[in-house]
């Protein structure tokens, strides 16, 4: 009951901002969403009117279409759609949280439910009509349908999540690779062969080359776009070295707009997780890793700083 109970509040407290004005990025994608009902499902289509940004964000665009469908008036429906998916994303976390930690208490997965439906990053845009939100509930979804060993729905969300955002494949792969290394390390590869997991994750990675890659399909920008490294870090859209750049990241993800509140818990925890794992031998001598999960997802979150840190972009500058 007190879960239906904070998401009644928690769409009660976003009611006010459905009819809010897009600005910047979120206009120029509603613009484009508002394109996208002349999608008749073909491929080429598919290239035309689903791309969001020059994003091959086929999966999140698919969701925010359905919501113009249903209410196109100034976005509301979309907003309403990124409501459900996070009230969605929300109720898959206390299984989540109980797969990393068995031990913690029914209060503690409910407050931890709350702290990220009201986090400056999920309450305080949820409106805002962006691929990023999708980005990261797809990955959540992911890592449910995977614990949970529900494949089909695992390839349906790598799929979605991969077709949100091209740094999303970067993720994608560091999870999967992580969670084949540790199983191999501790000789569960017959484990992976039977759940299927890794060959769907794999497919999924090959569609998206073939897809974006394969069909010059990757994002570019009007001042185009680069795998290269910028060694002065000054270029726009390649890897470099920007200091300025990386500390406004920093302090944009654990500092500002109260995620310094977020940051403290989560080094908390992290600060127990590694003092409980010096101080229990078990956990010295590899049990750690009998949720190779876990791992994985720290994988996958190295590689999300990592492109947000030394990726450089004109947004940085604008």
């Amino acid at each position: 009951l007190k879960y239906y109970l904070i998401g009644f509040v928690f769409i009660l407290l976003t009611l006010s901002q459905l009819n809010s004005l897009a600005k910047a990025d979120a206009d120029y994608y509603l613009k484009a969403t508002e394109n996208a009902v002349l999608w008749n499902f073909s491929l080429d289509s598919t290239f035309s009117y689903l791309r969001l940004g020059n994003h091959a964000s086929y999966g999140c665009s698919i969701f925010m279409l359905l919501g113009h469908i249903i209410m196109p008036s100034d976005g509301i429906g979309i907003r309403i759609i990124n409501i459900l998916t996070i009230l969605i994303t929300a109720a898959l976390l206390p299984s989540i949280m109980r797969y990393f930690n068995s031990k913690l208490k029914e209060y503690e997965l409910f407050l931890l439910t709350v702290l990220f439906l009201f986090s400056p990053l999920v309450f305080g845009l949820i409106t805002e009509i962006n691929v990023d939100l999708y980005a990261m509930c797809f990955f959540i979804w992911v890592i449910h349908a995977h614990i949970h060993k529900h494949n089909l729905l695992l390839f349906v969300n790598c799929i979605l999540m991969v077709f949100t955002k091209e740094t999303n494949i970067l993720i994608l792969f560091l999870y999967g690779l992580a969670f084949l290394v540790v199983n191999i390390k501790y000789d569960r590869f017959s484990q992976v062969k039977r759940d299927k997991s890794i060959i769907i994750i794999l497919t999924a990675g090959i569609i998206w080359l073939i897809l974006t890659v394969g069909m010059g399909q990757l994002w570019s920008s009007v001042s185009g776009t680069s795998l290269q490294y910028s060694e002065n870090g000054k270029q726009i859209n390649v890897f470099g070295i920007n200091f300025p750049l990386i500390l406004s990241k920093l302090k944009e993800l654990f500092a500002i707009n109260y995620m310094w509140i977020i940051t403290l818990v989560i080094f908390l925890i992290g600060t127990y997780v590694v003092i409980n794992t010096v101080t229990n031998k078990n956990h010295r001598n590899g049990q750690l890793f009998q949720k190779p999960i876990i791992f994985a997802v720290i994988c996958s979150y190295a590689g999300f700083l990592f492109t947000n840190l030394f990726f450089i972009t004109y947004a940085y500058y604008r």
